[in-house]
């Protein structure tokens, strides 16, 4: 955490107990506990929004004869930013996917597969109009503060983050996403 959180994570780290930081640490270290919201599920990895996503995999084919080129997204995305990327790729392929024996192939199977997630993306909730990235603030390290310890000796003893962040989010009037930045930035703090 930067600035004038840091003060706040050193005393919550420093109350959690060595063998507790430790394994929050090595959480982060490996990955069990992701580094960001939208690594985790809670947030778009494209627009940054916490709202309702789903993992997909969406890909743009660009043909050149001799040469293609890929581009793809892979990650949880929202409604609004699948739709919107699957419609872009999907053109571009159709005009852009058929040039050369490679590409053909590709394009054949990227076409169909960002035309299931388009229409996929129907069943997820529409994104709110006020819809934001999540973001710590002191008044919600406040209102997680009272919350510390518990969250880190559930994660520590196996709890899947996003099991640890929707029941705090609720219990606090936070959003997940705020909880998990406090999980990562409690993960990181030096105490």
């Amino acid at each position: 955490p930067g600035g004038g959180l840091a003060p706040h994570f050193s005393t919550f780290a420093s109350g959690l107990g060595d063998e507790t930081r430790t394994k929050l640490r090595r959480m982060l270290a490996d990955g069990t506990l992701p580094p960001d919201p939208a690594s985790a599920g809670l947030s778009c990895a494209v627009c940054g929004v916490e709202s309702e996503v789903r993992k997909v995999t969406l890909v743009k084919n660009t043909g050149m004869l001799i040469a293609r080129t890929t581009e793809t997204v892979q990650g949880n995305l929202c409604r609004s930013c699948i739709r919107t990327k699957a419609s872009a790729f999907t053109t571009h392929s159709v005009f852009f996917g058929w040039w050369g024996v490679i590409s053909f192939v590709v394009t054949i199977v990227a076409i169909p597969m960002n035309l299931i997630h388009y229409f996929g993306a129907k069943s997820l909730s529409p994104v709110p109009e006020d819809a934001v990235a999540p973001e710590l603030t002191p008044i919600v390290v406040e209102r997680l503060r009272p919350l510390a310890v518990s969250m880190a000796d559930l994660l520590a003893r196996g709890k899947a983050p996003v099991d640890v962040c929707h029941p705090a989010a609720k219990r606090t009037g936070v959003t997940p996403g705020q909880v998990h930045l406090f999980l990562v930035a409690l993960a990181g703090a030096k105490g």
